[in-house]
């Protein structure tokens, strides 16, 4: 098992969020994004660099690419037709962003962002199991993502393929 949730039923505060306990022995919040989130979105942003948020950060944000636009993108999911959660570490720094924004029908495009960091600790399968609960409550039951396999950190084919969700 990669990441052990506790103490927090799915129904959590959202300010606080499911508390999950990573491969190294860290814990980090994953929740629901919010409004207040879009200062700390922008740093983590920045902190991707641009070769990153060019290929592997929110994509659906509509063609912005600018930081201020992505964060306010992030930080404002509907809770329905997108959804978006953050992870943060104990010292409030976002270290992953998951989101799915609904195509068509039960079919939403997904984006899971990590902070390299974080990355092969559990953050993203915490991230993605959360998310794939939230959007079956909304009707979504298929996720689609475009990988950049020549992109040196992309480890997505391997990594989904490995995977097993309801």
């Amino acid at each position: 098992m990669l990441t052990e949730t506790f103490d927090t039923p799915f129904g959590e505060d959202p300010a606080s969020g499911a508390q999950v306990r990573l491969n190294d022995g860290r814990s980090v919040a994953v929740r629901i994004a919010r409004e207040h989130d879009e200062p700390a979105l922008a740093e983590f942003v920045v902190e991707l660099g641009a070769a990153a948020r060019g290929l592997r950060a929110m994509a659906g944000a509509a063609g912005a690419r600018d930081i201020p636009s992505l964060a306010l993108w992030a930080a404002r999911p509907d809770g329905s037709d997108r959804i978006g959660l953050l992870a943060v570490d104990a010292a409030g720094h976002v270290v992953g962003y998951a989101a799915c924004s609904r195509v068509y029908g039960p079919r939403a495009e997904l984006e899971l962002v990590i902070r390299d960091s974080y990355r092969h600790l559990g953050v993203g399968a915490a991230l993605l199991e959360r998310l794939s609960d939230e959007a079956a409550l909304c009707g979504i039951r298929t996720f689609v993502a475009g990988v950049d396999v020549e992109f040196p950190t992309s480890t997505w084919p391997g990594w989904l393929a490995a995977q097993r969700f309801k």
